[in-house]
């Protein structure tokens, strides 16, 4: 039996046909995940997490988040020091959800507040800060990076 092009045909069009299949195989095994399992309801909020990102801009500064040696430190505006700022912290890892955290926030007289963040995994976070003060809600929002 000889090799023709024919033959050719036959085998690139198998090889394609094999190469499909095993993509199809990796995207069904590639979990997607949603970045919230209720979105709909939280799009109906909208409009009070705007006003609260305009309360917290409102301050003159922002709210500081940063990772370094293994511990997040979040620095509130200087004109709160002294007052009592409390909160949750939600932490989101877009990659994977069971790295997520949420924590408890209440900073110390100095508007400081650290969190030791060795046991996290290690990647790309959003961080949503929803924070109160004297009475009123605010919210501050950073993308950090754990190493």
């Amino acid at each position: 039996m000889k090799f023709h092009f024919g033959h050719g045909v036959a085998v690139v069009l198998s090889l394609f046909a094999l190469m499909l299949a095993w993509f199809m195989m990796r995207a069904i095994a590639n979990a997607e995940e949603l970045v919230t399992d209720n979105y709909y309801e939280k799009e109906l909020l909208f409009q009070q997490d705007i006003d609260k990102l305009e309360r917290a801009v409102a301050h003159g500064e922002v709210v500081l988040m940063e990772v370094k040696d293994q511990k997040l430190r979040i620095t509130f505006p200087e004109v709160l020091r002294g007052k009592a700022i409390t909160g949750t912290l939600e932490m989101m890892r877009p990659s994977d959800a069971r790295a997520d955290q949420l924590v408890a926030v209440k900073a110390d007289h100095d508007g400081i507040f650290v969190i030791p963040v060795s046991d996290w995994m290690r990647g790309l976070y959003r961080a949503r800060l929803d924070w109160r003060v004297d009475g009123e809600d605010h919210l501050s929002e950073q993308q950090l990076v754990v190493p």
